[in-house]
């Protein structure tokens, strides 16, 4: 959408809510011979309009059952989008452009998605899935888009229960780590060797606890030397059975295309809440 329309939708958004923010999406008027958003009332158009309230709710309102049909569905016009890149072929402007369409489909499921590096760690994903043509890999890529949702439900719920009362907010005042940069320094700060590991210990046992880290993940500390100047606390993270963390991307080097292991969203997540809970 273009600037003016999506500060309306907004306005409206906050006014008056999505029912009255959607409506005011799927009638609004083409752009021009090629609208990015679709026709009025379009299926394009339609599922913008849901994106949108789902992004201003900062969360996906869908069902497992849904996001499933969903990536079903941007599989299908993913394949469509190959034949036309392959083929170098068109579409009828009247309609919804596939490749646009499949797009759409996956950021509705990917709502809410985190990555530690921002939004480029998830973009990679989704375009990965878009430009794979190997059925089978897309498929795989296709139900790690649905785990790292699921994930995503968890985690957030993580983020709520968790009680930061008393404790310092991080520097950037976020939510999710707020209470955690650096917050037991000063508690801290002559405690060494053991007794400091068994510190980091119960924080991410309690952490743990609260669904913080999600309890399929077990963290295991050890430490090695006693004092200020010698020591190192080494935190081992081990993943559920059978969850590998990282899925196999493709990326160019040197003007090649070599597979290299990308570590997942919700996986970059659950890293960054114990390295900021042992660096507090």
């Amino acid at each position: 959408m273009g600037h003016d329309s999506a500060t309306t939708a907004l306005r409206i958004n906050e006014d008056e809510g999505t029912g009255p923010v959607r409506s005011y999406i799927e009638s609004l008027p083409d752009a021009g011979p090629v609208s990015y958003i679709g026709a009025p009332r379009s299926p394009q158009r339609v599922a913008t309009s849901e994106l949108f309230s789902d992004m201003a709710a900062g969360r996906s309102q869908l069902t497992s059952d849904q996001r499933r049909e969903l990536i079903e569905e941007a599989t299908v016009l993913a394949q469509e989008n190959d034949l036309i890149q392959r083929h170098g072929g068109t579409w009828d402007p009247n309609t919804v452009n596939p490749g646009q369409m499949a797009r759409l489909r996956l950021m509705q499921v990917t709502v809410g998605v985190k990555h530690a590096r921002g939004p480029e760690g998830l973009r990679d994903l989704t375009d990965e899935f878009l430009r794979e043509e190997d059925p089978e890999r897309r498929e795989r890529l296709g139900q790690v888009l649905l785990d790292e949702a699921e994930m995503a439900e968890q985690l957030r719920a993580g983020e709520q229960v968790r009680d930061f009362s008393g404790l310092r907010a991080a520097d950037d005042g976020g939510p999710m780590y707020a209470g955690y940069a650096v917050s037991k320094y000063e508690r801290t700060e002559r405690v060494y060797g053991r007794e400091l590991t068994q510190e980091i210990r119960q924080d991410l046992r309690r952490a743990r606890q609260d669904g913080f880290i999600p309890p399929s993940y077990t963290v295991r500390v050890n430490q090695s030397g006693s004092s200020s100047m010698h020591q190192s606390i080494n935190v081992t993270i081990t993943p559920p059975e059978g969850h590998s963390p990282f899925f196999r991307g493709r990326q160019w080097s040197f003007g090649e295309i070599e597979e290299v292991p990308t570590e997942k969203p919700s996986d970059s997540i659950v890293r960054q809440r114990i390295e900021t809970l042992v660096n507090s």
